[in-house]
């Protein structure tokens, strides 16, 4: 399987990460993103994020890239954490690990090995495994998010990392910097007030396409902070005045 990798170091509060890949990138509580309220308590995600349409598009995939624990004394001979995620490569589909906000929301898909890469003649390759997940633009005129993420519950000063690996083909490329992907670990108290995120890099029209690009993301649980969400996001038209948003939004 290609997979996502969630972890949390076994020391809370001060414990360090050793080989810490990307450090957080914002644990101040402010988003500077377009923030959106849960539901209920079933782990649907507060935020909203970007994507792209079709079938057979470039694929988010995922593997082992994670930080070794230093529990007190750094040791080259740790262990890495076990993985925190149910069905972390997308090969077994839609089994309810995975959740997505609002939950009605269908600009996704679950790519196999073999099947057409849209606007291309070219076959998808999963990283590892078979299948893959591939995520899209929304496409309703406005700059939208699509989160895809997992809940676990969290105490303040524990430290997760999130990892896993994306692409784009060449043919179907994000070619516009108003849209982008990436990985954010989410931190909300009980009652879902959103107390602050942490994200890896993004891929975007800079990046390279037809390569798996390792996207992670390390961060602290802030005080008060009671759930962390695991999410692939994908930001679409962001900061974009023109009222379209369909321009040069590839799948990933």
């Amino acid at each position: 399987m290609s997979r996502f990798h969630l972890s949390v170091p076994l020391l809370l509060a001060l414990t360090a990460c050793t080989g810490e890949k990307v450090p957080a990138a914002d644990d101040s509580g402010t988003d500077s993103r377009k923030d959106s309220e849960p539901t209920d308590d079933t782990g649907d995600s507060k935020e909203s994020n970007p994507q792209d349409t079709d079938t057979g598009d470039s694929n988010v995939d995922s593997e082992d890239s994670v930080d070794s624990v230093d529990s007190h004394d750094s040791q080259d001979s740790a262990e890495p954490p076990d993985n925190m995620l149910r069905n972390p490569g997308f090969e077994l589909g839609n089994d309810g690990a995975w959740l997505i906000y609002p939950t009605d929301l269908t600009n996704y898909a679950y790519e196999q090995t073999g099947n057409p890469i849209y606007q291309s003649s070219d076959l998808f390759t999963a990283y590892e495994g078979v299948q893959s997940l591939k995520v899209f633009g929304q496409y309703w005129g406005d700059p939208n998010e699509t989160p895809i993420y997992q809940e676990f519950p969290a105490v303040g000063g524990e430290v997760y990392t999130f990892s896993g690996y994306a692409w784009m083909h060449r043919d179907d490329p994000l070619t516009v910097s108003h849209t982008y992907a990436l990985l954010s670990l989410k931190y909300f108290d009980d009652s879902y007030n959103f107390l602050g995120h942490s994200d890896s890099i993004a891929l975007t029209n800079l990046s390279a396409a037809d390569v798996w690009t390792n996207l992670t993301v390390t961060g602290t649980v802030p005080v008060g902070a009671t759930k962390v969400q695991a999410a692939i996001e994908y930001w679409q038209c962001v900061g974009d005045m023109t009222g379209a948003c369909f321009d040069g939004n590839g799948g990933v």
